[in-house]
């Protein structure tokens, strides 16, 4: 009995490899797939070193990205939750321990008090008077490798500092771990088309034509979680089209991945339950008869056993046991925000309407918008169904768990962020099916209908490409602090920060890419847009009496600054906008 296999000898025969899927010897000798249809002919890529010609495409193109995002690196460091994170690898590398003690609290977060208020960033542990990590212990080592080297180069480790060499060391973290992923999504798209030129093409849209692109740059633990499921994701597909040993093999791959994953978010340990569908699936169909689930459990005790149930209870019991550790109970996961503002409730299924749309509709946060690939998967969802039932089951499963979770939050966006983050990990594995409309596309003969389809994907690509390139030329946060100042002058103005219908449509449901475009197209060449015109009038600020209009710019001028470390930050950004 293997572990990709489901049913017993005496009922589908003996296994066979066949042009990289799994296939079943049925009572007539004939090949079949695992919920009983035809197996695709796609082969699943090897790793076995046949030459070294093979992996120079490969090593060229990982080697441009790393390039790319060596010259396009940020010279800002993102706040926020990055910041508590660093803050407690500072006091790992310095102190060898994980938590913050409150004789070492102003030394080390003295110019940040909001980090350890309310238990937003830092969960503070009374019986050990101790600050911890919301986020995770991998998320804490990762970030103490940039730290470690700067103590092994004998430079200061000071949180204040948000640019210079601390900024460089992460940014060199996040050039390894893009090339790593990339890797990973390489070989994640060869298991589903046979070209290795689409294979990449596929994963250089999912970094620079989506808003992954600002999350290679963000010094923040989203790219980490990526890697770690597309690890996960790639050794369960193995899994599920290999036998005995190997199959074996890679389910232990799979889980040491899923195990890392859920210690940076509790909540991934759903996945443990989305490996055993995922397992159930390839033999048994979708069938949900009592009888036949009972007896595909029964069949594969030990399997379930030994690679699910076991790795599963083993690393809730290690989370559990760090949160006892970390914040005094093992009940107190980390995950919710007690701030005493919020009055309504933190975590409730009232939420789910209002996140639905938020994600499917609204051009900030729509899954579709933001990570394009998305509307291009659809057409290839009939295939991926008949073809790949089992994984693209495991997908959904992953997509709606995610869901159910994230959008009971009252911050089910995650706030002050670029696009659906909390969705960024699972959304290039999800989008797959597109790689099989694609070989449909190009295996037809030349026809109107494919140049139109080849033009209709690359314009939208482009498109998008556009947006990110507007988005990340500013500041990480750069459209909350537009709002921001927009508010405080409109106070000053008017003495109410309530914003008039217009406003709340641009700043809500505006594309991010376009206000961008907006300020960056304002400070170059002067041009005006819906914000200066809302902006009429005069106020005082810092004791001088200027426009509304100038008072934005200037006080949103570092805001504006090109958001790279090798383009000057000094350099004049700002011209005051021409009155129509």
């Amino acid at each position: 009995m293997s572990c990709g296999n489901g049913k017993t000898q005496h009922q589908v025969g003996k296994l066979q490899w066949n042009g990289g899927q799994v296939s079943a010897m049925n009572q007539d000798g004939n090949a079949e797939g695992l919920d009983g249809r035809e197996s695709p002919p796609v082969p699943a890529p090897e790793w076995r070193l046949r030459g070294l010609g093979r992996f120079a495409p490969a090593a060229m193109v990982v080697l441009g990205i790393a390039v790319f995002n060596f010259w396009t690196m940020p010279r800002l460091f993102y706040r926020g939750d990055t910041l508590a994170i660093k803050a407690v690898a500072i006091n790992l590398v310095r102190y060898g321990e994980l938590g913050i003690p409150e004789s070492r609290k102003q030394s080390i977060l003295g110019l940040h008090p909001s980090l350890y208020e309310h238990d937003q960033y830092l969960v503070f542990n009374p019986a050990r008077q101790r600050y911890y990590s919301r986020w995770g212990v991998v998320a804490t080592l990762a970030s103490a490798v940039p730290v470690a080297v700067q103590v092994a180069l004998g430079e200061p480790q000071e949180l204040s500092e948000q640019r210079g060499a601390v900024v460089f060391y992460h940014n060199l973290l996040n050039i390894g771990l893009s090339c790593l992923l990339a890797i990973l999504l390489q070989q994640i798209a060869l298991l589903y088309t046979r070209s290795r030129f689409r294979a990449w093409l596929f994963v250089l849209s999912c970094f620079y034509a989506t808003f992954t692109w600002y999350y290679l740059r963000a010094q923040s633990y989203e790219l980490l979680q990526s890697v770690l499921f597309a690890g996960y994701y790639y050794y369960l597909v193995r899994c599920l089209r290999a036998e005995g040993t190997r199959a074996r093999e890679c389910l232990v791959n799979s889980n040491v991945c899923l195990f890392l994953l859920v210690l940076t978010k509790i909540y991934f340990c759903f996945l443990f339950g989305v490996s055993l569908v995922a397992l159930y699936v390839a033999k048994d169909g979708l069938s949900v008869r009592p009888g036949v689930i009972c007896g595909w459990l029964v069949a594969n005790r030990r399997t379930v056993l030994r690679c699910v149930v076991l790795p599963g209870v083993a690393t809730m019991a290690v989370v559990l046991a760090l949160n006892g550790y970390q914040y005094g109970s093992v009940f107190k996961l980390g995950l919710g925000v007690p701030l005493p503002h919020r009055t309504e409730a933190p975590f409730s299924p009232i939420h789910y309407p209002a996140a639905l749309w938020a994600y499917t509709v609204n051009p900030q946060w729509s899954l579709f918008f933001n990570f394009p690939l998305l509307l291009f998967a659809i057409p290839g969802v009939k295939r991926a169904w008949r073809g790949y039932r089992a994984e693209w089951v495991a997908l959904l499963m992953v997509l709606l768990g995610v869901f159910a979770i994230v959008g009971a939050f009252k911050s089910y966006l995650g706030e002050w962020c670029y696009g659906p983050r909390l969705f960024l990990f699972v959304l290039p594995c999800l989008c797959f099916p597109a790689l099989l409309w694609l070989d449909s596309v190009l295996s037809r003969r030349r026809s109107a209908t494919t140049v139109g389809c080849l033009v209709g994907v690359s314009a939208v690509l482009l498109l998008s490409c556009w947006l990110q390139v507007n988005v990340n030329a500013l500041a990480f946060f750069a459209k909350y602090e537009e709002l921001d100042t927009f508010c405080t002058l409109q106070e000053k103005r008017h003495g109410t920060r309530e914003l008039s219908p217009q406003m709340q449509r641009y700043f809500g449901w505006r594309p991010c890419g376009l206000i961008a475009a907006d300020h960056l197209r304002a400070v170059r060449t002067g041009r005006t847009f819906p914000v200066l015109d809302a902006l009429q009038g005069m106020a005082e600020v810092d004791g001088r009496l200027l426009s509304l209009q100038e008072a934005y710019f200037l006080a949103l001028r570092s805001e504006l600054l090109p958001n790279y470390r090798f383009t000057s930050a000094t350099t004049v950004f700002y011209r005051p906008p021409r009155t129509p």
